[in-house]
Parts: C-alpha cells; structure tokens; sequence
C-alpha cells in the first residue's frame, strides 16, 4: 500500500470544512498524507484545520493568499506521496473512494484513475449526477476523443483536478497556473499528453458542493477569457502534433 496524498486547498469554507477534512481523515485506504494548506483564511477555517493535528498523517500550512492554483502548487510542493488527489474544502468523498481508486490505478498500471461526482446542495441533497461511462482503460488519444465528443454536462468530469487519483510522476515538473481563473483547464493538456493510460470508474465517489457564492457561480468578467486561451494554446500543442482533428 503505496502513500496517497491528499492536497486541500482551504479558503474561507469554515461552515464546509470539517464533513470535508473528516471525509478524509475516515477514508478505508489508511497510508495518507493529508495536506491542508490555509491559503489565508479569515473565517475560522485557519483555526479548524489546526484542530486535525492529533492525527499524524494531517500536515497543514498557513500562508498569504495566493488563490487556488497557488495552494494546490505550495501542496504539491511538500507531498510525499506516490499518488495524489485533490480535494476542494467545501466538498467530501465516499469512504471507499481511495481504496477502490487505488486499488484501480495499481491494477491497470494507469497513469490516472478518474471517478464520477455527484453534484450536490448544502444539505447534501443531489441535483445531479455525471453521465455513466463505462468502467475501462483509455490511451491519451481516446481520452481527447471522448472529451470533445461530451455534452457540455460533462465538461467537469473531464477538466476537474477533483475526481482523479494520479501517479506523483504527472507532477514532477507540471504546476497549476497561478493568477488563471478555471485553472484545471489551464493545466488539462500537461496532465493527459504525459499519460500512457487512463482508467475510469463509473461510480460517483466525490460530493460536489453547489454553492452560491462559488467561483463557479459568479458572474462572468474578464478573467473568463482565460477559458478561450487555454483552448487555444491546447489547439496550437494538438497542431505540433499533427492532431488536426483535435486542433
């Protein structure tokens, strides 16, 4: 049993955060690094991931706010682990969701293992569910094809950092980009172009938290312009490589 870490991004999410660091900390698959980084946090958050230290596997790090990116950076930066998940902190995951991501990945010889999400309301209610897709094993190459080829719906289940387990070796050289609103779409290309195999399990494993005061919620501006150029940089990678049909 390889060490997974976990990396979780903390920013203002107190009324959140404790179902999330708990959802965690309870996981069957037992060999984790939990890393909590309080990207600058004034509503308590910083105090309530303090409260996990008498468990060892929980390292937290306080720091000046940097955004998203950054956090998921400065985790990355310490993690130990041969694997690594993200999890947002307003959000929480199925008891068994490492142990059967684990034991997918190892079993495949996948360079990331991906879960279904079910999208949810505060009191846990579900709203929706992502698409069924078959259990199975994609090279890079069908990943990109079944990615354009998805209703907007799935768009997440795609881009997101949140529903993937992957090997440590994706992240020796790759980080976030820091200051990019929608940052997963920013770092999507880096991540799949360095995969040999993907697997995929249909079942929805993590609770995504429909809030209202969200990023994803909030009204459009200017950063949102960083969704085209991302595309755009993903279609100029695809036409070095001759992938016109992608580009």
């Amino acid at each position: 049993m390889k060490k997974v870490s976990i990396i979780i991004p903390v920013y203002n999410t107190a009324s959140y955060l404790r179902k999330c660091l708990d959802s965690a900390k309870n996981q069957t698959y037992t060999n984790l690094e939990i890393i909590c980084v309080d990207d600058g946090s004034t509503d308590g958050s910083e105090k309530i991931v303090d409260e996990y230290l008498d468990d060892e596997r929980f390292v937290i790090i306080h720091k000046k706010n940097g955004g998203l990116s950054d956090a998921r950076n400065a985790g990355l930066d310490i993690a130990t682990g041969q694997y690594i998940c993200f999890i947002d902190s307003d959000d929480y995951i199925e008891k068994d969701m490492l142990k059967d991501m684990y034991d997918n990945i190892v079993r495949t010889g996948a360079d990331i293992t991906i879960c279904n999400y079910c999208a949810v309301d505060n009191e846990g209610h579900k709203q929706w569910e992502s698409e069924d897709i078959s259990d199975g094993e994609w090279t890079e190459k069908e990943f990109w094809k079944n990615f354009y080829d998805a209703f907007e719906g799935m768009y997440y289940y795609y881009v997101v950092a949140w529903n993937k387990l992957y090997s440590r070796e994706i992240f020796e050289k790759t980080r976030y980009c820091v200051g990019k609103k929608y940052e997963d779409n920013w770092i999507l290309y880096d991540v799949i172009s360095q995969c040999d195999k993907i697997s995929v399990l249909n079942k929805a494993y993590y609770y995504y938290i429909q809030r209202q005061d969200s990023i994803m919620s909030m009204s459009y501006s200017k950063k949102d312009l960083s969704i085209p150029e991302a595309n755009i940089i993903r279609a100029e990678n695809f036409i070095t490589r001759e992938e016109w049909e992608f580009a």
